[in-house]
């Protein structure tokens, strides 16, 4: 503190109260030393206090201590922030400080204060022991609450020393008898000249001089905190303008200028409160941080509602559309989702929106308004404090994403599960179509293992995730049994047909054989454990060839067939032949006589004539036709 460090006292090498012929005789002295440049003798500087730190003296420096020390005014300014020596206590106390032990000389002080009464005998351990304490702020350990505690002592001492009867004693002892000053006034140029050293050698923040100024009651309060109100109202006004020009040049960061302007403000509120209560100055300020916390709060939410609105409203969409639930739909779906929770993600990324921030915000300017209007504006807006956190509105919509592809890929899976109930076929049919379904469905559990999902149905999901890897791995076992049962049908309905070789039987048999065939090929385009394939492949070849002995047998036996149908209609055509002959030539005789019976009888007779002939022509000519086949 440099109202002591410089103290014009001090640069003389005195206590407070020397006489104006003393400080001269001094000054005077340590002049002719400086010109003739040699150093100034130690016991001439005694009451410069080493201790207190280095000290240079100048001939400038001598000047100035003159002239200051002249004045009455500035005589008394220097004397609040130096030692005087009132009696044989503040005499031992002062020795200490002259051989740099200033814990003997705190101790002889701070025990002349302890009853924390003023008396004529201790009035000056007050006002030392406060000096002491000033001196420790700029000394020792410079921790805040090292510097704050000191700052404390100090002033409350010389608060309750100036505010006491003896303090027109000590004006009396320092200045010439014509200096006049008001007890009011007197703190006043005390506590002004703590503040200046406060600003200009950044000790603390005037802030602080203000909490301590709080708790102490003397005349001169209402007045010099007066200073510190304006102080106080033009830092919030000035926190408030900067949260202001912050939300308003990026609303997404309009949640941290209020939670910035709260942390700027909130201490100098609450002293304002405590110099002045409710008066006007604070209620005004108090509205001001009320109102632009709000704004931040509703600036940051209407901010986010706007980035979270277009890929929001697509993935709604998406979700309550109707779609058929296969595991490609699923897949589609995913695919169609992704871009849009991206840029849901990005959104919520890129913005500082929390709801309980936002919370925050809202319920500490509604504890901060005063005015009406302020808190009719808080109960308007109180829905912005509802909804979810950021990161859960992205999580959220993922996982109802993720949620719905699952479900389709599940009843997919569950439609293609064999079915007791089901033809034979029919069963091999789904299960061919499971396997195509569940490779897709491992795909789309694939593209929501990636996607951002809560705990719990991250936990779930890896659980049905398994599920659907035994499904998988045991598709060939379920395959198998199912194929195996199929096949043991068809053998039967085979085995059941005629094994007779007319062509009928051939037939049936062979489509028989062919149904079987087909379904063997279905077998075939499933997945089969390899022992059962192996024997299966066999049994495939055996009834290939089967099927290609039958069309072998069906096609001689239509062969045959045809032979005998054209022998049979040879033999046809020479019995009518023979027969018309045979009744021709049986009419002619008739006609002439040389048959002698009725034409009527002659045509019998030669119709049966010709029919027998015709018989026995046509099988001469079948067998010999027969025989060059």
């Amino acid at each position: 503190m440099k109202s002591i460090l410089n103290n014009p006292y001090r640069i003389a090498g005195l206590l407070a109260g020397a006489s104006a012929r003393e400080i001269k005789a001094k000054i005077k002295r340590f002049r002719v030393y400086i010109e003739a440049g040699e150093a100034l003798p130690a016991n001439d500087s005694d009451y410069s206090f080493p201790v207190l730190g280095k000290l240079a003296i100048t001939r400038e420096l001598l000047s100035e201590t003159e002239s200051k020390l002249d004045l009455d005014s500035d005589k008394m300014e220097a004397a609040l922030f130096w030692f005087y020596n009132a009696n044989f206590k503040d005499e031992a106390a002062i020795e200490y400080l002259k051989n740099k032990n200033t814990k003997e000389a705190l101790e002889i002080w701070e025990k002349g204060t302890s009853s924390g009464l003023i008396s004529e005998n201790n009035w000056s351990a007050f006002h030392n022991l406060s000096t002491l304490y000033l001196w420790k702020t700029v000394s020792e350990t410079r921790t805040g609450a090292a510097i704050t505690n000191n700052l404390e002592k100090g002033i409350s001492l010389k608060i309750k020393f100036l505010g006491s009867k003896f303090a027109g004693k000590f004006v009396s002892i320092i200045a010439d008898k014509t200096y006049s000053i008001k007890p009011v006034d007197l703190e006043k140029m005390f506590l002004q000249t703590v503040k200046r050293n406060i600003e200009q050698d950044k000790i603390t923040t005037p802030t602080a001089m203000a909490a301590i100024l709080a708790k102490i009651n003397f005349e001169a309060k209402e007045e010099f905190l007066k200073g510190f109100v304006q102080t106080f109202v033009s830092e919030i006004e000035r926190q408030v303008e900067a949260a202001a020009q912050k939300r308003k040049a990026n609303p997404s960061e309009a949640a941290d200028a209020g939670i910035q302007l709260l942390q700027n403000t909130k201490g100098r509120l609450e002293q304002l409160k405590e110099i002045q209560g409710e008066g006007l100055q604070y209620t005004s300020s108090a509205d001001k941080v009320a109102n632009e916390l709000l704004q931040c709060a509703i600036d940051n939410h209407n901010d986010f509602q706007s980035k979270l609105e277009k890929p929001f409203q697509g993935l709604m969409e998406m979700i309550n559309r109707k779609t058929i639930p296969t595991a490609d739909n699923a897949y589609k779906f995913l695919n169609e989702a992704k871009p849009l929770l991206l840029q849901l993600k990005n959104a919520t990324k890129s913005s500082s929106y929390s709801s309980d921030v936002i919370e925050k915000l809202f319920k500490q300017g509604q504890r901060i308004a005063v005015g009406k209007m302020v808190r009719n504006r808080y109960d308007e807006n109180a829905g912005i404090t509802q909804g979810l956190d950021a990161k859960d509105i992205h999580t959220s919509i993922s996982v109802r994403i993720a949620s719905d592809a699952e479900q389709m890929c599940i009843a997919e899976v569950n439609a293609n599960s064999p079915n007791q109930d089901l033809e034979s076929l029919a069963k091999l049919k789904s299960l061919a179509k499971l396997k195509e379904v569940a490779t897709r469905a491992l795909d789309v559990y694939d593209m929501i293992d990636k996607m951002d999902l809560t705990p719990k149905f991250r936990k779930e999901f890896d659980e049905r995730t398994m599920q659907l890897f035994d499904l998988s791995d045991n598709l060939p076992k379920i395959n198998t049994r199912t194929a195996s049962d199929v096949e043991q049908m068809w053998i039967a309905k085979v085995n059941a047909r005629s094994s007779n070789q007319d062509l009928k039987s051939l037939v049936k048999r062979k489509e028989a054989v062919t149904m079987a065939l087909e379904a063997y090929g279905m077998i075939d385009k499933i997945d089969l454990t390899p022992e059962y394939r192996k024997d299966f492949n066999k049994r495939k070849g055996q009834l290939s060839g089967l099927l290609y002995d039958l069309d072998r047998a069906i096609a001689i036996r239509k062969r045959e067939e045809e032979k005998e149908k054209r022998a049979a209609r040879r033999a046809n055509w020479i019995k009518v032949v023979c027969t018309i002959l045979g009744m021709i030539i049986a009419l002619i005789g008739t006609i002439d006589g040389r048959i002698e019976t009725t034409i009527t009888a002659g045509l019998i007779a030669g119709f049966f004539i010709g029919l027998f002939l015709g018989w026995i022509i046509s099988s001469i000519v079948n067998r010999i036709i027969k025989s060059n086949e």
